[in-house]
């Protein structure tokens, strides 16, 4: 059973095709649309993912929540996005700017800033809102904001640092039951070590994190039919989702979520929100004792994984990157706004909003 599990959460991720840290272990050629067999003449084992898979709790969008995803100025998101996407190696000029903007826009939506700085962990910006009830555990938002040299890197991370700001926008004016902290994390690319360092630091004095959520590249979508790569092998275990995927055409128009078992209501709150939007989600949830083990590395490519090595709960939202895109890192056309769905990457901002007002 531990055997089939861990396949099952191995290609699951593989799925996801999440984090920029590198590419997913795959064939050298992009695979094309895996093709499940037929439910009567399938040799290999059952779903397990459907099979074993708890059943959740139902959760319903609020009107609050729903008003404060609405929230979201398009335009602010756009603008935020254009200016962070542009070459921002850590150290260099844009970097510094895109730093900047972190700061101003925490400080401006109400937080307490900090730069969070070590050797080797470059400058993390870091919000803090603290909520009315102290003993409640603080709920953390974050993506990355340095990339790789000489790339754009609209989506990865742009994306995602655009996100957080706009967050942070809506919900920091706000007073919250619980602490709310928003981050732009640094050195993502080369180890995850803006994150891991504050991470580390803030659970050794003994702070109390409830939940984190991440986004890394978040706005590349594509309606076309078969513009969804999948690894091939995955019809061995999930032939009913390679079903739906292959009912939708393997179509790239949904975020993936991806989320430990421990994080199950914020990422059923996001489903809900999901579906309001009229956003595709595909959760793909992996149970908590299994997210640090050793055979899934690949699957901690990006700042959740920081959090996950202290057992604290993550939902990590993303586009599937390279699965999907060929401008992933730059390797084969330039990751530059113009290639982006920003009312994708808008419904997906809104949805996380709207999850976290649920839950602050």
């Amino acid at each position: 059973m531990r055997r089939t599990a861990l396949i099952t959460a191995s290609l699951i991720f593989s799925l996801a095709g999440l984090g920029c840290k590198g590419r997913a272990s795959q064939p050298e050629a992009q695979p094309t649309p895996a093709q499940p067999k037929p439910a009567d003449d399938r040799t290999g084992p059952p779903d397990r993912a459907n099979d074993e898979a708890p059943k959740p709790a139902l959760v319903a969008v609020s009107e609050p929540g729903a008003g404060f995803a609405d929230r979201l100025d398009r335009a602010a998101y756009e603008a935020d996005l254009t200016f962070i996407a542009s070459a921002r190696l850590p150290g260099s000029a844009h970097w510094q700017a895109v730093q900047d903007r972190c700061v101003a826009a925490f400080e401006q939506a109400g937080f307490d800033v900090t730069r969070s700085t070590a050797e080797g962990a470059g400058i993390s910006i870091i919000g803090r809102k603290s909520g009315r009830d102290p003993k409640l555990p603080s709920i953390v938002a974050g993506a990355h904001y340095d990339h790789i040299e000489a790339c754009a890197g609209a989506d990865d991370n742009a994306s995602g640092t655009a996100a957080v700001l706009q967050l942070a926008r809506v919900l920091g004016p706000e007073d919250w039951d619980r602490t709310l902290i928003v981050a732009c994390w640094d050195e993502e690319e080369s180890g995850l070590h803006g994150s891991r360092h504050w991470v580390d630091q803030a659970v050794g004095q003994g702070q109390s994190i409830g939940l984190y959520l991440n986004f890394d590249a978040i706005a590349y979508a594509d309606d076309a039919p078969n513009s969804q790569t999948l690894p091939p092998g995955v019809d061995i275990v999930f032939a009913k989702q390679l079903a739906e995927f292959k009912a939708q055409q393997y179509r790239a128009n949904f975020i993936a979520v991806l989320a430990d078992s421990g994080a199950q209501q914020a990422s059923r709150y996001y489903q809900a929100h999901a579906a309001r939007l009229e956003l595709p989600a595909a959760l793909i949830e992996i149970p908590s004792a299994m997210k640090n083990d050793a055979l899934l590395a690949d699957l901690r490519r990006s700042d959740h994984a920081s959090f996950w090595k202290h057992d604290i709960p993550a939902v990590f939202l993303s586009d599937t990157a390279n699965f999907r895109t060929d401008t992933y890192h730059c390797e084969v056309r330039p990751d530059t706004v113009d290639t982006l769905d920003i009312d994708f990457a808008v419904k997906v901002t809104r949805a996380a909003i709207g999850t976290l007002a649920e839950m602050l």
